[in-house]
């Protein structure tokens, strides 16, 4: 009789592939390889610090310099381009070009068999080693901050830095992604789409770890944790941070799909997080339209004249079944606050249908905080949000979503993160005699969700009572963060299409909001009284800590290949695909084009080819130029072109 195992999640999520992809073993995108408690790609880079303060030359000699470019190439791709011109800098005949242009063979090449572990070696043969030497920790130190403005829904103003934290830093490990050579990297397959990794619900913050504490799968556990952030986040508007040279809240919007029956249901547990947030506002809002009502009541009855103006309800929670103008209207009424929450959202698609243009506007000039306005004829009416500053959290199947965003060229999509959970076949345990002991009854998954509801609660009022709040990121950090994403635009604009630049980038922005969400929960918890730290009219700085950091970061990385998944099934999409639903692309399309063409050929024929195709041709001039400096085609007149036959460069 075998034994009966325990499932562990992480098991499953980092389990090795016994399938042929995994002889292809598929490279990291990103440097957040976790190998020994540091990432790969800061071990490299200390050591290339220590090269460039020691001048030691690793890549004397055309072979060594040679084995530093493949073993750079191999671990890190395009983004160890950096770090192999750092290196070859030590060189007294070191030429920008030149080096270049050897880091592009490197690049070209695969099977070299020279890994990341030649190069450390390399180092260690010339005196470099950073085996027993431990890393530099971040400095921790408070740094004072622009004073921004965002005092709604407040009670009180301040500023004072909390103290330095030890940083007791767990670097992020990127997901088991199955990543490949630029023009494969993508994940079409929707059973290969990567979890969150396990180092992520290790290092949360103590609250929102016991969030995800009663999670029954890692797709559940994925979609509570993104969901609770999202909610979480438009409690959090006395918070802000600078980005891109201006100050934004941490407002996310988040869409789980999946198909009926999947489990997205469970999303709706996140609401419960906020629901004692939403029930006090509107009980006191109640309660002042009572008081005007009898105020009013009894003026009318002493024959006196009333001129108090009637409160507005306030929510947190604005039903999907509203319309635009009705949207905007609480948002008003809210001081521009709102979460739009829906776990099957068919009643938002069919507002969506009837209104389509005013309410994608809201959802795009509210990711901004942009004005919203509305003008209404009939009732005389002109409304104006200045700062709208609205959470959207729903779930929904693909079709819901595709009515949502039909085209990705709008920009509603690229505002949204996506969350896709794959079919699967399965009826797990859902029925169960109840537990009672002692007359005590087990609680429900929403009571236990609504407790710890009321205890965010309780934390965001001491938060509150703090007054408001910047979150600042470290310089490291920063820098980081920009060469990572410029990194990964390249490489989604490049393999499939520019509109994915609006993804790329805004997803970045998400991924910023999230680490400003992640820093303001780990201060409640860490902090039981804020208003101590607070300064009147100034905002206290919070410091984004490393762990939050590569939280956040380690999220997008996995979010990314979600979005991409989702982007490549909108079905109104200019983005061709392949029989299979691939996303067709850089190098699929040109091979398609340079197929399509004639062995001769004329500028009109190939506008014409790549028009049938659906391809532009301000794109095509492009690879046409590419196919030129390849050796696959040659001008034979000023816009005549013909086919060159296979390595004919390589012959002449």
């Amino acid at each position: 009789m075998s034994e009966k195992k325990t499932f562990l999640p992480e098991q499953w999520e980092n389990a090795p592939s016994n399938s042929n992809a995994a002889k292809n073993a598929p490279q990291q995108m990103t440097p957040y390889n976790n190998i020994g408690g540091e990432c790969t790609y800061d071990k490299v880079d200390r050591v290339i610090g220590l090269i460039e303060e020691s001048g030691v030359d690793i890549t004397e000699g055309y072979d060594a310099w040679v084995k530093v470019g493949f073993a750079l190439a191999s671990e890190f791709k395009e983004s160890g381009r950096d770090f192999f011109h750092r290196v070859s800098k030590v060189n007294a005949k070191y030429n920008h070009a030149e080096t270049d242009k050897q880091y592009d063979k490197c690049l070209a090449s695969t099977g070299s068999g020279v890994t990341i572990g030649t190069f450390f070696q390399m180092a260690k043969d010339r005196g470099v080693d950073i085996s027993n030497a431990k890393p530099d920790v971040p400095p921790t130190e408070i740094k004072n901050a622009h004073i921004g403005n965002m005092d709604f829904w407040k009670n009180g103003d301040s500023d004072k830095a909390p103290q330095p934290q030890s940083a007791n830093i767990h670097k992020a490990k990127n997901p088991n992604v199955h990543l490949c050579e630029i023009g494969g990297k993508w994940i079409y397959d929707e059973e290969e789409l990567p979890h969150f990794p396990s180092f992520v619900y290790e290092t949360l913050p103590p609250f929102l770890k016991e969030v995800v504490d009663n999670c029954i799968s890692p797709d559940d556990r994925d979609m509570i944790l993104m969901g609770a952030m999202t909610c979480l986040s438009i409690t959090l508007h006395n918070v802000v941070g600078e980005y891109n040279h201006d100050d934004w809240g941490p407002m996310l919007y988040f869409f789980v799909m999946a198909d009926a029956g999947m489990g997205k249901g469970s999303l709706n547990y996140c609401r419960q997080l906020v629901a004692p947030i939403h029930k006090e506002l509107r009980e006191i809002s109640d309660q002042q339209i009572r008081e005007y009502k009898a105020e009013k009541r009894q003026a009318k009855q002493d024959g006196n004249t009333f001129s108090g103006e009637e409160p507005h309800r306030r929510t947190l929670f604005i039903p999907t079944n509203s319309s635009a103008a009705s949207v905007i209207e609480q948002l008003d009424y809210n001081d521009g606050i709102g979460l739009i929450f829906d776990t099957e959202c068919d009643t938002l698609t069919a507002v969506l249908k009837s209104e389509f243009g005013d309410y994608t506007t809201i959802i795009r000039k509210a990711y901004h905080h942009e004005p919203i306005d509305i003008k209404r004829r009939k009732e005389n009416e002109d409304r104006l949000v200045e700062h709208p500053m609205l959470a959207i959290c729903l779930s929904g199947t693909p079709e819901q979503l595709y009515t949502l965003t039909p085209k990705a060229e709008d920009g509603t999509f690229s505002r949204i993160t996506c969350y896709h959970i794959p079919f699967k076949m399965d009826f797990r345990d859902v029925l169960s005699e109840s537990s009672f002991s002692e007359g005590k009854h087990s609680s429900s998954l929403r009571d236990v969700y609504y407790q710890l509801g009321l205890r965010y609660k309780r934390m965001r009022e001491t938060f509150f009572r703090g007054g408001n709040y910047r979150v600042v990121i470290p310089q490291d950090l920063c820098e980081e963060f920009n060469q990572h994403y410029r990194l990964v635009n390249k490489e989604a604009v490049e393999d499939i299409s520019n509109d994915m630049q609006g993804v790329v980038r805004r997803l970045a922005f998400a991924v910023f909001r999230m680490m400003m969400v992640l820093t303001a929960i780990r201060f409640m918890d860490e902090t039981p009284n804020p208003s101590a730290l607070a300064q009147k009219d100034v905002r206290t700085i919070l410091r984004c800590k490393e762990e939050d950091f590569r939280i956040a970061m380690a999220l997008g990385d996995t979010l990314i290949y979600h979005t991409v998944y989702c982007y490549s099934h909108l079905p109104k999409t200019d983005v061709a695909t392949t029989i299979g639903g691939k996303i067709l692309t850089k190098k699929d399309k040109m091979e398609m084009l340079y197929a399509a063409l004639p062995d001769s050929f004329s500028r009109p024929q190939y506008v014409a080819v790549s028009t049938d195709l659906g391809f532009s041709p301000s794109t095509t001039s492009k690879w046409i130029n590419t196919f030129i400096l390849q050796g696959h085609l040659e001008r034979c007149e000023h816009t005549n072109y013909r086919k060159l036959p296979p390595n004919s460069s390589e012959a002449s």
